[in-house]
């Protein structure tokens, strides 16, 4: 496997950036590659080395790319490290949620049989909209009495193809809303924006714009979106909602009224006439709500998706929000779900919330030593469960007492110490973090 990353010259370009934001310089970051790849430190060409600078290590450049992705999973694999660690890394240098744990592991499985498999970016043939057939439209809109509502007058062609049979998914809506904008996008599509003016409503497409009399920007993107979401066939692979924040001129930041505007969807999608089926949903608060606010925000949304159907939660919210996660982990939607993201979250509630979850990622300010020890004797008894990841505060817990709990034994001086608590798990404990995964 390491020679096809030696032949490959995009291959080196994405592990060279994929390295260099793990070092703390180029150089740094060319001598860790020769030593991985078993080159010699002068090997890359001239042009190479100019082709990398000429990129300039944007941040983008891989995490946008899905063949650099698999490149930079399989530079983790040639270096022989512990498959947990390897996704932990792959994780923390590109960001949450750029592989997906089933993608990880599947890849993985490739390279250990001398596969590599790349599949190329499935970007949209047309990234604009087309002009479709009024019959197309009504496909759409079949199940409504509320055709007038459709603002824009065309569909993409990768949706009018899944039009074709007799139900409709869709891969991705995502509603952002902030003071005087709410943002809505349909899969890759560029975005639809409703701007706020005097008494009136501009929706702007690319370069289009239209102008509505006596509507407000919030209501006309979720009334829009509706128009899907209301169709009784639609299954959808991820619903986004997001509230944030707008910078005015002067630079200050304007606060919207996240509250009222959550009570307002949910008498929203409590119109429905069905629960909305989406298999994963993000859930992202970015406005700060003051302390003696009541904060119920996901609970607009989240009981109004099909239990069972929903897999994925991730949820991102900057206030504290126990209270309302008391109200959460007792929803079927909750207990149902397969896969938590709360990295972001702290999550301060008992852990038996968590166990049932295939796959976790949470934020715990107050875990203790005892929480971990308790999680090494549990977790192995659910044979479902294959990885969990948990933050804490810099230097919370004290790692070698975890280590002599579990495995009777002083653990070495080491950042990260790696603990087999029985044949099929492992567990990777480190300042910051405890990752607990099932072995290949």
């Amino acid at each position: 496997m390491t020679e096809f990353l030696l032949k490959n010259s995009d291959a080196v370009a994405a592990v060279i950036i994929y390295q260099e934001k793990q070092s703390d310089s180029l150089e740094n970051a060319l001598i860790r590659v020769s030593n991985v790849l078993n080159i010699r430190y002068n090997r890359p060409s001239f042009d190479y080395l100019k082709h990398c600078l000429k990129i300039n290590f944007q941040e983008t450049c891989i995490q946008n790319n899905k063949k650099d992705i698999h490149y930079c999973i399989l530079y983790e694999f040639v270096q022989n490290k512990p498959w947990g660690q390897s996704f932990k890394t792959i994780r923390e240098v590109l960001g949450e949620g750029i592989v997906e744990y089933e993608e990880f592991k599947r890849l993985f499985k490739c390279f250990e049989r001398g596969m590599f498999e790349m599949e190329e970016n499935k970007l949209s043939v047309d990234a604009c909209l087309s002009n479709v057939s009024k019959e197309v439209m009504e496909k759409i809109v079949q199940h409504l009495d509320i055709k007038d509502r459709l603002n824009f007058q065309k569909v993409s062609k990768v949706i009018r193809r899944k039009l074709n049979n007799s139900h409709l998914t869709c891969e991705s809506i995502s509603l952002n809303f902030a003071n005087f904008s709410t943002e809505l996008r349909i899969e890759n599509l560029p975005p639809i924006i409703y701007k706020q003016g005097k008494n009136q409503c501009h929706v702007e497409f690319k370069n289009n714009v239209k102008t509505l009399i006596g509507q407000h920007h919030f209501y006309r993107g979720i009334m829009d979106a509706g128009t899907i979401f209301e169709n009784k066939t639609l299954e959808l692979e991820s619903l986004k909602i997001s509230f944030s924040s707008e910078i005015r001129s002067d630079g200050r930041a304007e606060m919207e009224n996240v509250l009222v505007r959550c009570n307002k969807l949910k008498e929203y999608f409590g119109t429905f006439k069905r629960l909305v089926h989406a298999k994963s949903f993000d859930f992202q608060l970015k406005v700060p709500l003051e302390k003696d606010e009541k904060s119920d925000t996901i609970l607009s949304i989240l009981p109004y998706l099909k239990p069972g159907f929903l897999e994925k939660i991730r949820i991102e919210i900057k206030s504290d929000c126990s209270e309302m996660m008391r109200k959460v982990v007792e929803l079927d939607q909750w207990k149902l779900a397969i896969e938590l993201d709360m990295c972001d979250t702290p999550f301060k509630l008992s852990l038996q919330n968590l166990i049932h979850f295939k796959r976790f990622s949470v934020f715990m300010p107050n875990i203790s030593e005892s929480h971990v020890t308790w999680l090494a004797r549990i977790l192995p008894e659910n044979d479902t469960f294959e990885y969990c990841s948990i933050r804490y505060p810099d230097n919370q817990l004290n790692l070698d007492l975890i280590n002599l709990y579990i495995t009777g034994r002083h653990s070495r001086e080491e950042s990260n110490s790696l603990l087999e608590t029985n044949a099929v798990y492992e567990m990777q404990l480190g300042k910051k973090s405890i990752d607990f995964f099932r072995k290949f």
